[in-house]
C-alpha cells in the first residue's frame, strides 16, 4: 500500500505534511516558520551590548568632565603635608593631604582623594594641582593617567557593543530566506 516517493513530493494532508529530501532515506517535516526566527538564546547578546553601552557612557562622561576640568581650572603647585586614611572599601586607603595657595592669597589644606598611592607621594614632596576657580573643595591632582583610562575604557565599551551588535546582524542576515540574502 505504500507508495514511492519522488524527489520532492509532498505525503499526506493538512499542516503536517512531510517533504522527501532527495538524498535522504525518510521524509521530513518541513521547517515551520518560527524555528527560523532567533531563538531565546541569542537575547544573551543584549547583555555584552548593554554593558558597553552603560560603559561607553559612563567612560565617556568621565572623559569629558576631565576634558573641561583641564580647560577650565587653574594649575597650581602644592605640598604634600601627610596623609590620611579612609575607609572606602573593606580596607584603609591612604590620600594625600595637600596644602596650596589659593588667587586671594588664602593657604588652603585638603585631602585629595586619587588612584594615586601614599607611597608614590612622601610627605613634603611637590606636587600639580588642577583647582576650579572660585571653589578650593574641588581641587585633584593634576595626572593626565584619569583621561587616558577613561578614553580606553570608553573604547573599550564600543568594541563590546559593537562586537555583541555585529554578531546579531550576521546571525539574523543568515536566517533571512533565500531571495533576501545578501
Amino acid at each position: 500500500m505504500r507508495r514511492a516517493l519522488r524527489e520532492g513530493s509532498i505525503e499526506g494532508k493538512g499542516p503536517a505534511r512531510r517533504r522527501h529530501i532527495p538524498g535522504t532515506l525518510c521524509p521530513q517535516l518541513p521547517t515551520p516558520i518560527n524555528s527560523l526566527a532567533m531563538s531565546a538564546y541569542w537575547l544573551l547578546a543584549l547583555i555584552p551590548f548593554l554593558a558597553g553601552v552603560a560603559v561607553t557612557g559612563q567612560q565617556g562622561m568621565v572623559a569629558v568632565t576631565e576634558h573641561v576640568l583641564r580647560r577650565t581650572a587653574r594649575r597650581v603647585e602644592g605640598t604634600v603635608t601627610g596623609h590620611i586614611a579612609s575607609r572606602e572599601a573593606t580596607y584603609a586607603t591612604l590620600h594625600p593631604v595637600v596644602r596650596w595657595t589659593g588667587d586671594d592669597g588664602v593657604e588652603h589644606e585638603r585631602a585629595v582623594p586619587d588612584t594615586i598611592g601614599a607611597h608614590a607621594l612622601p610627605e613634603g614632596s611637590r606636587v600639580r594641582l588642577l583647582c576650579t576657580p572660585g571653589s578650593p573643595d574641588s581641587v585633584t591632582l593634576d595626572a593626565p593617567d584619569r583621561y587616558r583610562s577613561a578614553v580606553l575604557g570608553a573604547w573599550l565599551g564600543v568594541l563590546l557593543w559593537a562586537g555583541a551588535l555585529t554578531a546579531v546582524l550576521i546571525r539574523i542576515a543568515t536566517l533571512l530566506p533565500e531571495g533576501y540574502r545578501y
